[in-house]
């Protein structure tokens, strides 16, 4: 396996556990301001990993905003210094209070919301009236994921007209996310990304032809920040899973981009047979978040639960090697022919096919530095809600 991972000094790490390697989170900051030139354009999604911790390396490196989904997640980036935060959600009932009040808390940190209806405008005016606060607000605009957004420009227009009209709120621009973007091909991908920004541009032209201003536009994940980076029109993208990175994306679809920094490290608790282990990380320390099968009505049932099964982690011990049972504080693994069986307690490295997740089932993360020795223990501090 890639000595890059192999922990130096197995005896100190318990297990399991989610393992950073600071070294390479380091790298994949520094990647990607040589991708995009630079930070001026480049607002993270904190929700990939969730620490304050990481967010004040980011921030060291010259990153001076982010994007959130929760107001857990805003209330941890505010308090590790950030200024100037999206909180890129819906936010209704308690969670429009909530941010409202963090905002008041926080007169310093500039906070913008997004919104894609009228009752969310008026729920957030509310919010932001009784907090006596200003808040930014962002046109939410649907690109083509069909989750959340107003349907068209149209519709966006009339959201950014209430936006204009509601006090305690300020039109700061459009927020359109293309998330269902996964394409392997490169150039369908661009295809689609273009196609969504020019859904953003045309939502853009119609506000402004009414009398309001649209000072951003804000969209992309990571599949496709690099692509509309380049379009001049674009002013801030929005990638979370750089950092930290998974088999999501190093399998295919952006393969040698960013390095892959964070793991799951297990023990061998047993060794049931000749030819399997069982080890101390089940389905309480990898997300099992659904996996796209492609015609699952023509795949025979086991073959389909092998397939899910495989699909959310990746062992860097065995290359071959195939998980037969996931319980909650279990993983039995079926070593490739040949292997040879491990000792009792020896480590055993699994790349989360979805980090994103992954990160938000644990209270810490142990760091390992650069000589790939476990070295210190950082907080997500930000997990849950």
């Amino acid at each position: 396996m890639d000595p890059h991972y192999i922990i130096q000094n197995p005896d100190d790490l318990p297990t399991p556990t989610l393992v950073v390697y600071g070294e390479l989170v380091q790298h994949n900051i520094r990647k990607i301001g040589e991708l995009l030139g630079g930070y001026r354009k480049l607002r993270p999604h904190f929700k990939t990993h969730k620490s304050s911790a990481i967010l004040r390396l980011q921030m060291a490196a010259g990153i001076d905003k982010i994007k959130c989904a929760t107001p857990k997640e805003a209330e941890v980036a505010a308090g590790a210094g950030i200024k100037d935060l999206v909180v890129a959600y819906p936010l209704i009932g308690p969670s429009a209070r909530r941010v409202a009040e963090l905002r008041a808390r926080r007169p310093d940190v500039d906070i913008a919301v997004l919104a894609d209806n009228a009752e969310a405008v008026d729920g957030l005016c509310r919010a932001a009236v009784d907090a006596d606060v200003e808040l930014g607000a962002f046109v939410d605009l649907n690109s083509g994921m069909n989750r959340t957004g107003a349907p068209g420009p149209e519709e966006a227009l009339e959201v950014a007209r209430r936006i204009a009209d509601s006090p305690g709120l300020r039109l700061d621009g459009v927020h359109f996310y293309d998330g269902h973007i996964h394409d392997q091909d490169e150039e369908a991908r661009r295809r689609k990304a273009d196609a969504s920004v020019e859904r953003g541009l045309a939502a853009k032209a119609l506000i402004e032809r009414h009398g309001l201003p649209v000072k951003k536009l804000v969209t992309s994940g990571s599949p496709t920040f690099e692509i509309t980076a380049r379009r001049p029109e674009i002013d801030e993208v929005s990638p979370g899973t750089w950092v930290l990175w998974d088999r999501n994306y190093s399998e295919g679809l952006l393969p040698d981009r960013f390095r892959c920094a964070a793991l799951v490290v297990a023990r061998v608790i047993s060794r049931p047979t000749s030819r399997t282990v069982t080890v101390d990380a089940g389905s309480k320390s990898i997300s099992t978040d659904v996996i796209p099968v492609p015609d699952r009505q023509a795949i025979p049932r086991e073959e389909m639960a092998s397939t899910l099964l495989n699909g959310h982690a990746q062992c860097l011990n065995w290359p071959g090697a195939r998980f037969l049972t996931r319980n909650e504080e279990h993983l039995v693994i079926q070593l490739p022919e040949g292997a040879e069986q491990p000792r009792i307690g020896a480590l055993v490295y699994l790349v989360p096919r979805h980090v994103c997740s992954t990160v938000n089932l644990w209270d810490e993360m142990r760091v390992v530095d650069g000589e790939g020795r476990y070295c210190d223990t950082w907080p997500v501090d930000a997990r849950g809600h």
